[in-house]
């Protein structure tokens, strides 16, 4: 198999460019093995040919060479977010929505199709449960009752720092007709992925945690004929471009990454009473090595107090220190 020209392709670069390398040939051997399968004749050689061997074709960095890694967003931060926005959750209905929403993801650690799907009547706070039985589907525009895994049907516990946050929302929302917990002001659907995104960032920049570059078009003055307001202007319209964020492209699964990352630390901690059945029941996962690579690698900013105990720990452990 030649260089692959896809290389000199000037619209992909870096990580991008790597991985449409990589798919490229997976999809090039998935053909062969199929066109094989069939007793049509291919040669064979192809199927021996490694991307891994090709050295020349590597990203000479590993921030281009190897997948993208989710940033975790730290205790402290998500602090920050969840005191900030409960502090003006009254000035408004979209403070107290910006409010539940980030409390949500953080204390729930849904996937986004999930927490989309969330229904009314799936919540229930006298037994502090949520039910995830379907999630919503972007690509149908519907409810679905299916998730990502059959193991991602489950109950999950309300815990004791978010039942003042879904409690309130319970209350405010309870006599909109709309079924969902997060509901569209305009349709009965869920809010639409684009208000949903734009208010997570909009939060993020709130907080420091993002840098957002505004454009602002005032159609109102665009539009107008003869010092008049052309009929279906569409007023100001305002977007967001995300400059830098440790969160830009994850915005939503960090805060599932920091539950995780917390739930797989507490079952490692001598003494827990929080097991890996109880992990994987609240991830949605079937099998706890999954719960464990994906999440076991991050690490989570500790109080100075807890480094201090944890370098004894090591020096503990290293048995080199001195007395």
């Amino acid at each position: 198999m030649q260089k692959v020209k896809l290389l000199k392709h000037n619209s992909f670069t870096g990580r991008s460019l790597w991985i449409k390398v990589k798919d490229l040939v997976y999809k090039i051997k998935t053909f062969l093995r199929y066109a094989a399968g069939q007793n049509i004749d291919i040669n064979e050689k192809a199927l021996h040919w490694h991307l891994k061997n090709q050295i020349h074709l590597q990203p000479e960095e590993d921030a281009l060479f190897y997948p993208k890694v989710t940033n975790v967003i730290q205790p402290a931060q998500a602090a920050r977010l969840v005191n900030g926005l409960y502090a003006n959750r009254h000035k408004s209905h979209i403070a107290l929505l910006k409010l539940t929403l980030i409390a949500s993801f953080q204390y729930l650690g849904l996937r986004y199709a999930e927490m989309k799907g969330i229904r009314k009547a799936d919540v229930n706070i006298a037994k502090r449960t949520i039910w995830v039985g379907g999630t919503w589907s972007t690509a149908e525009n519907k409810y679905v009752k299916r998730t990502k895994k059959k193991d991602s049907t489950r109950f999950v516990e309300i815990q004791n720092p978010y039942l003042p946050f879904i409690t309130e929302w319970m209350d405010k929302v309870k006599d909109l007709d709309n079924p969902y917990l997060f509901p569209s002001l305009k349709t009965k659907e869920p809010m639409s992925d684009a208000a949903t995104r734009a208010m997570m960032w909009m939060t993020f920049e709130e907080y420091g945690l993002a840098i957002l570059k505004w454009k602002i078009t005032d159609y109102n003055k665009l539009g107008k004929v003869d010092g008049k307001r052309k009929t279906g202007s569409r007023g100001i319209s305002k977007s967001f471009t995300v400059i830098s964020s440790p969160f830009k492209g994850c915005p939503f699964k960090t805060f599932r990454h920091n539950l995780a990352t917390a739930l797989v630390n507490a079952v490692r901690a001598k003494g827990s009473l929080i097991d890996q059945n109880y992990v994987m029941n609240a991830l949605g996962h079937g099998d706890y090595k999954t719960t464990e690579n994906i999440y076991g690698s991050h690490v989570l900013e500790v109080s100075a107090d807890e480094r201090a105990a944890r370098r004894k720990q090591v020096q503990k452990a290293l048995r080199i220190g001195r007395t």
